[in-house]
This record gives C-alpha cells, sequence and structure tokens, in this order.
C-alpha cells in the first residue's frame, strides 16, 4: 500500500476466504486504497491459529487495522455475510477506543448482527459442512475436489462459521457510523427485510442499493460494485 490517498476501504471476505478474494480490486480505484484484511489461518496467515469468535478476530486483527487506517481522512469497511460482522465488530472497537470518527460500513449480503436466516452448518462433519457453506451461497458446485486442499480450508471455514453462528451483538451501545447494505437482487439467502435491520444497529442513518445476481453477486459485478462504492464515498466528501 502506498498510502498515497486519504481514504481506505478495508475488505473482509465471506466464510472461508481469504484476501486474495479481492485481487481484482487492487489498484482499480481513484477514490481510495483498498486493503484486504489478513485474517488467522489464511494465506499468509495460514499457520496461524484460526479464531472462532467475532470478538476474538477483530482483537486479532485490530493492531494491523490501526497501522493501515493511520493518518486517514476517511475509513470504509466492506465486509460480504461473515466479513461484514467482522468490519461491524472492528468499527465497534474503532470508535469506543480510537474515537474513529469519519467511519462509513458496507454490509454486503449480509442479514444484521446476531441473524442467522440460513441453515447453520458449525456443528456438522466436515463432508456435511462444506455441502451445506456451499449450498447457503448458492453455489454447490464451489466444493473443492481435492482432499489436500479440502484439509487445508477446512480449519479456517469451520472456525469462521463458528464464529459468525455463535455471535451474539454486546448489550453496549450500536456503531455511530453510517451503515450501507449491498445485496444481489436474487439473493435467496439474506433477504432485502433482513438487510434492512441493520438499521438497529447503528445511530446513524442506513442506505442500501441492489445489484443482479445472487448471494455472491459480487464475483462478478465487482466492477459496477466498486463504481457504486466510489460514488458513495465521493458523495460523502
Amino acid at each position: 500500500m502506498d498510502g498515497s490517498r486519504s481514504d481506505i476501504l478495508l475488505c473482509f471476505p465471506a466464510a472461508g476466504g481469504g484476501p486474495s478474494f479481492f485481487a481484482p480490486w487492487s489498484g482499480v480505484s481513484s477514490v481510495f486504497d483498498v486493503v484486504p484484511v489478513d485474517l488467522p489461518g489464511k494465506e499468509k496467515l495460514l499457520f496461524e491459529e484460526p479464531v472462532d469468535s467475532i470478538p476474538g478476530l477483530a482483537r486479532a486483527v485490530l493492531p494491523a487495522v490501526r497501522a493501515a487506517v493511520a493518518g486517514r481522512r476517511r475509513i470504509a469497511l466492506f465486509g460480504h455475510c461473515f466479513g461484514a460482522i467482522v468490519a461491524y465488530e472492528l468499527a465497534r472497537l474503532l470508535e469506543l477506543e480510537d474515537g474513529a470518527g469519519e467511519l462509513v460500513l458496507y454490509a454486503s449480503g449480509s442479514a444484521a448482527p446476531g441473524a442467522i436466516p440460513w441453515t447453520r452448518a458449525a456443528d456438522l462433519p466436515d463432508e456435511d459442512l462444506l455441502r451445506q457453506v456451499a449450498l447457503n451461497a448458492g453455489e454447490s458446485g464451489a466444493i473443492p475436489e481435492d482432499p489436500e486442499l479440502r484439509e487445508l480450508i477446512l480449519p479456517a471455514l469451520r472456525a469462521d462459521v463458528t464464529a459468525h453462528e455463535s455471535y451474539a451483538p454486546p448489550a453496549g451501545p450500536p456503531v455511530s457510523c453510517s451503515v450501507v447494505t449491498v445485496r444481489g437482487v436474487h439473493d435467496a439467502l439474506v433477504s432485502a427485510e433482513s438487510a434492512a435491520r441493520w438499521r438497529d444497529f447503528t445511530t446513524a442513518g442506513v442506505g442500501g442499493f441492489e445489484l443482479p445476481g445472487g448471494h455472491m453477486y459480487l464475483t462478478e459485478q465487482w466492477g459496477p460494485l466498486m463504481a457504486h462504492l466510489e460514488k458513495e464515498v465521493g458523495d460523502r466528501a
């Protein structure tokens, strides 16, 4: 990251994903620096122990996030599904402990914190866990066929799913930053109504928009999504 821009977009993928999910986004924005956040147990941090709680994950990445946002004028957090909940917990920490003022949270393909409107998978055997996560995402063909690859991704995937499904929003005040929900118009996993319930988790406004596609709309619609994000950030200038 060259730090040439004053705005930053921190990115958090869906359960089981790593920073490389956002590789197409790298270097294409003239508005903000796109910075995927490394999570324990994945890619560069593959040999670190995965963390199976949302608060634990937020705490684990907080030092790296603080370093990334130092000196930035505005901070945007973008998370998809599980990643949106990690981003929410991080927004809470940045507000409560760092006094971060100019924050905005983009909750993509995500029901509000604490809501799990799909079949739970955390306690399923390995094969069933892989299958259910793929079905939940509407990608039944996305199960790795290579046994070694399955063994490699399972610990972090199970930890992510466990963290998401066990998360209970803290009793303290909600975030004060704006929340923008994003979803695929044909998302069968997260309805427009369940996405709209993010309004209960911020004292600021909640906006939202939809793009063509299902739950994983952003794999094909990342270009239009990026254009929307750039316009959103520009409008907040």
